[in-house]
């Protein structure tokens, strides 16, 4: 089932040498381990930019989230559960 959200989360990511990746976020109470990153893409807002990422969890859940740089947040837009 796809849903469309738009939520913040909270996110454990390393940042290293202008790289993110994400490691686990928290989501309404619940921690999802990221298994795998299935693609990452920036988008430009402004001088800032979104920085999104396919991912997929230890249950084999998929998520897109994203990184906002002028407001160091993260959102979750949207996840695909069988």
């Amino acid at each position: 089932m796809y849903q469309a959200l738009g939520e913040p989360i909270e996110v454990l990511a390393v940042f290293q040498k202008e790289k993110i990746k994400p490691l686990s976020f928290k989501w309404k109470s619940k921690v999802y381990k990221i298994s795998k990153v299935t693609s990452h893409w920036s988008a430009p807002v402004g001088k800032y930019k979104w920085h999104h990422f396919g991912i997929i969890d230890k249950d084999d859940n998929f998520f897109e989230i994203c990184y906002d740089e002028e407001r160091c947040s993260w959102n979750i837009k949207q996840t695909w559960k069988e």
